[in-house]
């Protein structure tokens, strides 16, 4: 192939600064946007926070005075959702489950307990949550056992395999659901209701005028 290398410039203002200043995102891996005379000024992104993907959409935003408000809105969307939520952790191999009680002797009695063995998780377990949930308050689990007794011998800090015994952790009482995050969801809605009509009302009263369809 002989002819020169061309180059291509991204449109995208959340990942190339190139037609666009002011909207780069750290967190935004791709994206496509559009705008329509009805549909207004919308666009698609993932966003990569930590261990979290998010999907932003913005749909009918407008642009005033050179500001494009859908990339506006996805950038605080996307920083609303990395100050506000991530993934916690909610029980770790320190923290006892319960008492299992073994069926020989051959492992050292517990005096308290007898003969039993404590269980635990394997690995640390996060859910996502808000940030500062409080886990010992706003969190519940339940345990669930295969079998009342383990058979012995054990060796001590073994797996114990899932057809054995298998600890499942169910039922977490999501603090999504907590009064204070329901306000806080609440609260959102209407901000962002008001903010969509007040921008809408506006676009109507400017919509005397027809705009061709353009990718930007």
């Amino acid at each position: 192939n002989d002819k020169e290398p061309l180059t291509i410039y991204n449109r995208n203002s959340l990942i190339s600064s190139y037609y666009s200043q002011g909207y780069l995102n750290k967190y935004a891996h791709g994206m496509i946007a559009g705008m329509t005379d009805n549909g207004g000024y919308c666009l698609v992104t993932e966003a990569v926070i930590k261990d979290a993907t998010y999907l932003c959409i913005v749909m009918g935003a407008d642009e005033e005075e050179g500001i494009l408000y859908s990339y506006e809105t996805a950038n605080s969307l996307i920083s609303y959702a990395k100050d506000n939520f991530g993934f916690l952790e909610i029980n770790n191999s320190t923290i006892e489950i319960c008492d299992v009680e073994i069926e020989s002797a051959l492992i050292k009695s517990d005096k308290e307990n007898g003969n039993s063995v404590k269980a635990v998780v394997k690995d640390t377990i996060k859910a996502y949550l808000p940030k500062g949930t409080d886990i010992k308050t706003e969190i519940s689990y339940k345990y669930y056992l295969y079998n009342d007794k383990i058979t012995a011998p054990l060796i001590i800090d073994e797996d114990i395999p899932a057809n054995e015994f298998d600890l499942k952790i169910k039922n977490i009482r999501s603090a999504i659901l907590s009064r204070k995050s329901l306000i806080t969801l609440i609260c959102f809605i209407i901000l962002f209701s008001i903010w969509y009509y007040f921008f809408d009302y506006k676009k109507r009263r400017r919509n005397t005028k027809n705009i061709n369809y353009k990718n930007f």
